[in-house]
């Protein structure tokens, strides 16, 4: 977990508030203020509680905009270093509870998400480059 990371996902649940506003109609003030008293990360990992109902949860399902909650941004593969397999079970199992279709599938840690150039360089050969895709689906590793 590095500081940029975490910076970028307290910017990122800012946002969450000016969206979700914009969206509904509906500013959850009590959200912005934890966000900016403890941070975006300490806000979505005491959500992500067990023991945690958050009441905004409910009001995002009852519109049928869970693609707005903590739960659905931090199964964001982006975001998954920043929490811990159970956080993300409790996330998973909200947003299926709910109903809510769109639950981002589970990849694994050591799985390449993104696309990225790989460069390879070498004094006999040219530079190379390539665009890996990469997910993995029960346990197997598929690269395009």
């Amino acid at each position: 977990m590095n500081i940029s990371s975490i910076e970028e996902f307290n910017a990122e649940m800012l946002g969450l508030f000016k969206r979700t506003g914009k969206a509904m109609g509906y500013w959850p003030r009590y959200f912005l203020r934890k966000v900016r008293r403890v941070g975006g990360l300490r806000m979505a990992k005491d959500l992500l509680d067990d023991s945690s109902k958050a009441s905004g949860f409910g009001r995002l399902a009852g519109e049928n905009k869970l693609e707005l909650s903590v739960e659905y941004m931090v199964l964001q593969a982006r975001w998954w270093p920043l929490f811990t397999d159970r956080e993300r079970a409790v996330a998973r199992k909200r947003l299926n509870e709910a109903g809510f279709d769109g639950v981002p599938e589970e990849i694994g840690d050591s799985t390449i998400v993104a696309t990225d150039s790989m460069r390879s360089f070498s004094r006999s050969t040219p530079f190379m480059t390539s665009t890996l895709l990469a997910y993995k689906r029960s346990r197997q590793l598929i690269c395009r």
